[in-house]
């Protein structure tokens, strides 16, 4: 997404909160512990597939792996965002998880979010 979508997307949002409207923000940390490197496909009904997920990097400097750090983030997001009273949703709050993208975007639709936030530090 081009930046200035996203500063209007960002507007909108904040635009919208202030105006009263309960928003349900999904955050999904990226990544998990273990990978799963089984395949599904990399869109509903798409013959083309993908290794379903991985652990992501480290940090080059802390040796962080990814799948904490974008955790951590997602947690101080979260917490700022229920303080300014949003509905929040996390897919995942733990790294014990095996959670594909497909089931990761369920979790926002069945939430019925207004947005989702896919938090990733590659």
């Amino acid at each position: 997404m081009h930046s200035k979508n996203r500063i209007v997307l960002l507007i909108v949002v904040m635009l919208f909160a202030a105006l009263g409207f309960s928003l349900t923000i999904c955050i999904d940390p990226g990544h998990q512990k273990e990978a799963d490197l089984t395949h599904e496909p990399i869109a509903p009904g798409s013959e083309t597939t993908k290794a379903k997920v991985s652990t992501g990097t480290r940090g080059v400097s802390t040796g962080i792996p990814e799948y904490v750090f974008n955790l951590e983030l997602s947690f101080m997001l979260r917490d700022r965002l229920l303080e300014e009273g949003y509905d929040v949703v996390m897919t995942r709050e733990s790294h014990d998880v095996n959670l594909s993208n497909i089931e990761r975007a369920k979790i926002a639709n069945e939430a019925n979010a207004d947005l989702c936030i896919r938090v990733h530090a590659d």
